[in-house]
């Protein structure tokens, strides 16, 4: 005799339904054979015998009596089910990236999503898009019909804002700027860049994340502007407005 039940659940962790034991990592696919002796444990009386449709059971003192095994098996599979973490695939919006689609590839919905900021929503569908007011780390959590849970790390963050107030010194062939840095947006700013006039960004070496900054290699008696933006680990920020600077041996 063979029982159908759900495609999808996989036993996470070594469990007892009923008195069987079911070993972590257990496929319950479709079709997936229950045996006459399985059914007889969770059922834990009697022996069951494939007479006819619908399943019979047999006392061992008795006469064939019929019996509807479906809430045995659900039962079962309920509690199985409770212990399937969900898996969940986070895809981010490059466009916009404080916006991400999370899709359940386990489970039955509808499906509860908590997004790690304090807010909800329940989906019919397997992925929902969440855009977040702010850059950060989010937890976020789905719970199925079941019970069943997964949960994934959504990391929300972009290249800082630009630095602003710059206020430039003039050195003995250098300039100190000094400048109030722009939001990093949860990705921590590891270095700043300069460009004088018209040529290309030079990073600090080393590198240098504290006001001010000094810019070398300037001439004393000429007139610079000079322009500032930061870099973490997304990319190179925004470019800051520029501030002029005449270095000088004093």
């Amino acid at each position: 005799m063979v029982v159908r039940v759900p495609t999808g659940l996989v036993t996470t962790r070594d469990l007892t339904i009923a008195g069987v034991a079911v070993p972590s990592g257990t496929v319950l696919d479709n079709p997936q054979i229950i045996s006459i002796q399985k059914l007889d444990a969770l059922l834990g009386k009697g022996w069951i015998a494939p007479l006819e449709d619908p399943y019979w059971r047999r006392n061992p003192i008795g006469t064939p009596q019929p019996m509807d095994l479906a809430p045995v098996i659900r039962d079962a599979m309920m509690e199985a089910q409770h212990d399937v973490v969900l898996t969940l695939t986070v895809t981010p919006d490059e466009a916009n990236r404080k916006r991400f689609t999370v899709s359940v590839a386990l489970g039955n919905g509808p499906y509860v999503f908590s997004w790690g900021d304090g807010s909800t929503s329940t989906v019919t569908g397997t992925s929902s898009t969440r855009t977040y007011a702010a850059y950060g780390t989010y937890s976020v959590s789905v719970v199925d019909e079941n019970g069943a849970t997964g949960s994934a790390s959504i990391v929300s963050n972009a290249v800082p804002d630009a630095p602003t107030s710059l206020v430039a010194t003039p050195g003995n062939t250098t300039a100190s700027i000094a400048f109030t840095a722009g939001a990093a947006n949860n990705a921590a700013i590891t270095n700043y860049q300069y460009k004088i006039n018209s040529g290309s960004f030079v990073s600090f070496s080393p590198a240098d994340i504290a006001t001010p900054v000094v810019v070398t290699g300037l001439t004393n008696g000429v007139l610079v502007s000079i322009v500032l933006r930061a870099v973490n680990s997304v990319g190179q920020g925004a470019t800051s407005a520029a501030v002029t600077v005449t270095p000088s041996a004093g």
